[in-house]
Formats: C-alpha cells, sequence, structure tokens
C-alpha cells in the first residue's frame, strides 16, 4: 500500500512539471526587410524576470516578466548593425549585444561591410543602448559571427571569424 501511494504521489508531482510551456511570439513578420532569424537570448543573472534577445537585421527585444510578454525596438549604432546578434546577460544587470557592422548603411553595395564586430552595452536591462565600440577593423578583411561571453563579471570574451575571401561557389 506505501509503494502504491508513493507512486501515486511521484506520479502527481511528475505530472505538474511535466506540462508544456506556451509558446509566446515576440515578432510577427510584417513582410518588410528582413525576415528575423538568428535570434539570440540572454537572461540577467541579477533578476531572472529581465530577458534580452536580438534577431536579424537589427532586432532587439526585452521582457520584464520572464518572457511572457515583450516589446521590441531596433537598434542603432554609428558603425551600422547588420545581424549575427549575440546577446550576453553579466551578472550585475549589464547587457551586452554583439552584431556584425554596417558602416555606410548601404549593405550588401559597399564593401565596407562586415569590417568589424561592434559591442553595445545596455546598463538598465535592455532598455537603451550605448552607441558601441568595436573591435576586428582590419582592412579589407571581414568580420563574421562575434560570440561573446562574460567570462568573469567584468571580462567579456569574443571570439570572431576573420573572412579573407569569401568563395560562394562552394555548395
Amino acid at each position: 500500500m506505501r509503494v502504491l501511494l508513493a507512486a501515486v504521489a511521484l506520479a502527481a508531482v511528475w505530472g505538474a512539471h511535466a506540462q508544456a510551456p506556451t509558446n509566446v511570439l515576440i515578432h510577427r513578420y510584417d513582410g518588410m526587410g528582413y525576415q528575423p532569424c538568428e535570434p539570440s537570448i540572454a537572461v540577467s543573472p541579477a533578476d531572472p524576470d529581465i530577458v534580452v534577445a536580438g534577431s536579424i537585421l537589427d532586432n532587439v527585444y526585452r521582457s520584464e516578466d520572464g518572457g511572457a510578454t515583450w516589446t521590441r525596438e531596433r537598434l542603432e549604432s554609428p558603425h551600422g548593425v547588420f545581424g549575427d546578434p549575440c546577446v550576453v546577460g553579466s551578472s550585475t544587470g549589464d547587457f551586452y549585444y554583439l552584431h556584425l557592422s554596417d558602416p555606410s548603411g548601404k549593405g550588401w553595395a559597399d564593401a565596407g561591410l562586415l569590417d568589424r564586430i561592434v559591442c553595445q552595452r545596455s546598463k538598465d536591462g535592455g532598455e537603451r543602448w550605448s552607441r558601441g565600440s568595436y573591435m576586428g577593423l582590419n582592412g579589407a578583411k571581414d568580420q563574421d559571427s562575434g560570440i561573446g561571453r562574460l567570462v568573469r563579471t567584468y571580462d567579456l570574451l569574443v571570439v570572431t571569424t576573420i573572412v579573407d575571401t569569401w568563395n560562394h561557389e562552394l555548395g
């Protein structure tokens, strides 16, 4: 009898925790510009209710209720914003948003596209962002896919790919 009661209690607890989470739509594509893709998301270690996400091309999303509801803004920088977002949250509540550059704003029409990785910082949980600083400016070589991780509280490690030439004929 005790084994049966324990099994029923375990099944009740398991059933309560095994419910599927509710999907939340944070961006409905309107057909204009680039369709959002390549998402990056970070939860604040200082306050898990604050969640910040990014997607191509220049979208930044913010939630104050653990992801139940979201707001969307467009990220801007004098160095340009051209996708490949990587959002990192710090233990102090700051967020870092790494992305590709587009200094002229002309996209693929300008050879200066992708000339650096830009890092923008938010000190208020993703509400406002710095103008950004950059790394990797290296002549005609492109920078691609900046990936960031906080090693310690104030040490942001960034890994990037430097591209000498693109070969679009490889399949």
